[in-house]
């Protein structure tokens, strides 16, 4: 760059004087127009474009230049030196060729490739161990869940039910196993520990199962609550209210054309009112005090109508069961008296009609 504005200044220099060289001398007008032309440029702050300020300083070089040679000839024109401004040669060339520098834009410093990312090592990945085969109790879903037979009716107990508190087996597998467990507890030589242990263990079974759409399925839950509820009822009845929850909760998810589902739930519910209800009087109380929330609250009209015969029923049941010449106890009576006149209060015709036939 500096070799350019070197050889672009010298040849400015010489155009410079072969203009001088040409033109007249004594052109005092063109002079003073240069000299005006250089204080407008002054006043405007250099505004103006880069060919004005280069036609300035042209016009005032070649001016001093005439000037120069006019004076050593005739000496009448000294005293225009007075009269204009002072400008150099030397200093109009370095203002213009700073200006040229300005212009010119800096080189802009090449960017260094990026260097392109080493390639992977080519080393082999070393395989995957194989996992070791399961044994038969906590077997994958896809691989075949078969019951040692040599086992003992606990030990039985304890390896089915961690395989059916989920839905991974296959559904015929599921309704196989739940069949052994019902043979296991129906059998009368069934020990006390096995039998806490299928009835405990029975509430996760159950209510994972149910999840299940599958009647088939639900079939067998039904079956072996059932042998729950008639071989071992004694150590039945404390959860006895667990299972009643979960069946009215399965009956207001019933459609109206599932009608063999719902006369499952009817059919083990009237089991329980009788092994259990009119067994024992505070089972009964309970089981009443269920009931009758259900119909009173719940908004599925199949619940409300099916929960008001269940105390009709439950009430019969005890009826037929008392001794003749004695009565209901009055802290059965006592449980439905509420449920009673709630429902003889409301709007609903379904409660009414439900308290006017318990009534009678």
């Amino acid at each position: 760059i500096k070799r350019k504005l070197a050889s672009n200044t010298s040849q400015f220099g010489a155009a410079a004087t072969a203009a001088n060289g040409q033109s007249t001398n004594g052109d005092v007008q063109k002079q003073n127009e240069a000299q005006n032309e250089s204080k407008n440029s002054k006043l405007n702050g250099g505004v103006g474009s880069s060919k004005r300020s280069s036609a300035t300083k042209n016009g005032a070089s070649r001016v001093t230049t005439k000037r120069s040679s006019a004076n050593k000839k005739d000496p009448k024109l000294r005293k225009a030196k007075s009269v204009s401004t002072p400008t150099t040669t030397s200093s109009s060339s370095a203002s213009s060729s700073s200006t040229r520098m300005r212009n010119l834009k800096t080189p802009q410093t090449p960017q260094t490739p990026k260097s392109p990312r080493s390639p992977r090592s080519g080393g082999t990945r070393t395989p995957k161990t194989p996992k070791s085969p399961r044994l038969s109790g906590s077997a994958s879903a896809s691989e075949e869940f078969i019951v040692p037979t040599e086992l003992a009716a606990l030990a039985k107990l304890q390896l089915i039910y961690p395989r059916l508190s989920n839905l991974k087996l296959a559904q015929s597998k599921r309704i196989e196993i739940i069949g052994v467990c019902a043979h296991i507890l129906e059998d009368e030589k069934c020990e006390e520990s096995t039998v806490k242990y299928g009835i405990a263990g029975y509430k996760k079974v159950f209510v994972e199962q149910m999840k299940d759409k599958k009647f088939a399925v639900h079939k067998a839950l039904y079956g072996m609550l059932k042998i729950l509820i008639v071989r071992h009822s004694k150590a039945y009845k404390a959860q006895n209210l667990f299972f009643l929850k979960n069946l009215i909760i399965h009956m207001a998810h019933l459609k109206a054309s599932e009608k063999k589902a719902l006369a499952a739930i009817v059919a083990v519910v009237g089991a329980m009112t009788t092994y259990i209800g009119v067994a024992y009087d505070k089972q009964l109380i309970i089981m009443l005090n269920e009931f009758m929330r259900n119909a009173t609250s719940s908004k599925h009209k199949t619940v409300k109508q099916q929960t008001w015969q269940f105390i009709h029923a439950a009430l019969a049941a005890k009826y037929e069961a008392t001794p003749s010449g004695k009565l209901i106890a009055s802290p059965v009576l006592d449980s439905i008296e509420k449920g009673l006149k709630t429902g003889l209060s409301s709007t609903d015709k379904t409660n009414q009609d439900g308290s006017f036939q318990l009534l009678h």
